[in-house]
């Protein structure tokens, strides 16, 4: 009974809960009935091998991807489901939209808009999609440019800046939307070997300063054991291997995770 209501009570303090969720594309199952639940303000690296379903974890949080079975809840609220007169439906747009926007992404490629200066695309989301002013978007926008320190670069456009800039102003453009959830998709694996420090310290800075729940994909394990509470090791779509990163990097209990990260120290 004890057992039952600790995991209980852990539900309900979850900001993210997965249950039984399956994601097929075509013949290939990238999720296959995964369960977790994550706590509010918990950072939470996510590694195994490529095509372990870890990318496909995020882009089901940002709605860009369905699922074909299984619920995701985000605050306790169903993400892909409804009520109805009573009834459970699947989820229209607006209550889709609703709770993506509790949620931020930051992606591989840096996606943003060529023909706007920096300054408009950390402000353009905030004032069209959260109906902001356009002052009090600029004042955000500089605070959080100022965090990731690119102030001295609000009117260079895109194609002015280096990959690591390109990437702190998309972590800046994503923190301006003021999600309580941040996914961050191997957001160093396009940039040159020496640009990566500069993004992997704004991220740090994140999870020391901020109380927000973050997901991070990463290949860069020292980064992981660095700032995460939680580390996930995925294969095949499930959780293998879930445990404190001192106990993962150190001591890690499954075979399969033993020969991942051999692998890694391996290729260095």
């Amino acid at each position: 009974m004890q057992d039952s209501k600790d995991r209980t009570d852990r539900e309900k303090q979850a900001i993210i809960r997965m249950e039984g969720v399956r994601k097929m594309f075509g013949e290939l199952c990238v999720l296959d009935g995964l369960t977790v639940s994550i706590p509010a303000s918990q950072k939470v690296a996510l590694i195994g091998p490529s095509g372990s379903g870890k990318s496909t974890i995020l882009r089901v949080l940002m709605t860009l991807e369905a699922i074909d079975a299984g619920e995701v809840f985000i605050e306790e609220e169903n993400l892909w489901k409804m009520s109805r007169k009573g009834r459970e439906v699947a989820a229209d747009t607006a209550h889709l939209s609703r709770i993506r926007n509790k949620v931020g992404m930051v992606f591989q490629q840096f996606n943003l808009f060529p023909h706007m200066n920096v300054l408009r695309n950390v402000t353009e989301a905030p004032v069209h999609v959260l109906g902001l002013e356009k002052q009090e978007a600029r004042e955000r926008a500089m605070d959080l440019l100022k965090l990731v320190g690119l102030a001295d670069k609000v009117d260079s456009f895109p194609a002015q800046l280096s990959g690591g800039q390109k990437q702190r102003v998309a972590i800046a453009r994503a923190l301006a939307m003021r999600p309580k959830i941040m996914l961050f998709d191997e957001v160093t694996s396009a940039l040159d070997p020496e640009l990566v420090g500069e993004v992997l310290g704004v991220l740090r800075e994140l999870a020391r300063s901020t109380d927000m729940t973050m997901l991070i994909v990463t290949h860069q394990m020292n980064f992981a054991q660095d700032i995460a509470d939680r580390v996930l090791f995925l294969e095949r779509g499930r959780i293998l291997e879930d445990n404190r990163p001192e106990v993962i990097f150190t001591r890690p209990e499954q075979e399969r995770t033993q020969k991942f990260l051999r692998s890694i120290l391996d290729a260095r």
